[in-house]
């Protein structure tokens, strides 16, 4: 039988007979340790079983910002807005990284990453020179700037993709807005949330369905504190708290559509990573504890062997 954790899925060969399942991983960035790291996730509690440290100072890894995972090739894409690389590698063990495209040095960040998974394009922010830029998640061809200050893009910072409907959001910490654009060629802004809709610093989101979730970290001495707040993915209905407990000087936030539970990464108190269901109405649960200044955090079910970790 299958652990708790991994779900059967298929066997190899007879030359080589070890089973695949499919596992649940999170994958997170920590700018202190310079490094990136993963832990398995029980898929019956969504508690955290087993940490490794993947990729740290040594292989290249600087002051390393948001993650995700591609994951029917179980490819790992992070950006550092220290060295100023868009880099790949592999997310089950400690392959070689692969640096895909390399900001100017002049240029400050990147620090947002989106993948669509199906048209293999990367997208990422530049919130210091109000840049969205996207391109092929090969690392062969050009990049293209999707939108900049000139339609309106003022300290863009967390960004995520819809597949489903083509489009693409992000939040902008200054202007204190959430916004939609389509990936169809065309240049149109749909401000779906600003600052007056009920958050004061927005610096996160993710998308599940026709949910949004979006990660709120008030300036110190605001009225309200950090927060993760639930909206309509075409703005409809008005934002609402899901958790104000747990919630710490949090920077990154990830949903796990199978499991429909929510993870973000707290940088007070050591750094942890908490999780709740998408729907709220139950108190947070910590998960992980010492997360060095955590900046990035993705969730992702992958195909591995069933004696791998």
């Amino acid at each position: 039988m299958a652990s708790a954790f991994a779900s059967l899925v298929s066997c190899d060969t007879a030359e080589d007979p070890v089973p695949w399942v499919e596992r649940t991983y999170l994958f997170w960035t920590s700018v202190s340790d310079h490094a990136i790291l993963r832990a398995s996730v029980d898929a019956a509690t969504g508690d955290a079983t087993h940490i490794d440290t993947l990729y740290t100072v040594n292989d290249g890894v600087l002051s390393p910002a948001s993650i995700v995972v591609d994951q029917a090739a179980s490819v790992l894409y992070w950006v550092d807005y220290g060295t100023g690389d868009i880099v790949r590698a592999s997310a089950l063990d400690n392959g070689s990284m692969e640096i895909l495209y390399t900001v100017p040095s002049e240029i400050p960040g990147p620090v947002g990453l989106a993948l669509d998974e199906t048209q293999q394009r990367l997208y990422w922010t530049q919130p210091w020179n109000d840049l969205i830029l996207g391109a092929p998640a090969s690392g062969e061809g050009e990049v293209d700037t999707i939108l900049s200050a000139a339609s309106g893009v003022d300290g863009g910072w967390g960004i995520a993709l819809s597949a489903a409907s083509g489009s693409l959001y992000w939040v902008e910490y200054l202007d204190v807005e959430l916004n939609r654009t389509w990936l169809d060629g065309a240049t149109v802004v749909q401000t779906l949330y600003a600052g007056g809709s009920g958050f004061l610093r927005p610096f996160s989101l993710a998308i599940q369905g026709d949910a949004l979730y979006i990660m709120d970290n008030p300036l110190p001495g605001a009225a309200l504190p950090d927060r993760i707040l639930r909206g309509d993915a075409g703005g409809a209905t008005p934002l609402t708290t899901l958790y104000d407990v747990g919630v710490e000087n949090a920077y990154a936030l990830a949903v796990d559509t199978r499991q429909d539970m929510l993870y973000w990464v707290n940088q007070l108190e050591e750094g942890s990573i908490w999780r709740g269901p998408v729907q709220g109405g139950m108190p947070p649960v910590k998960v992980i504890d010492r997360v060095r200044l955590g900046q990035g955090l993705a969730v992702a079910t992958l195909r591995v062997k069933s004696n791998s970790r």
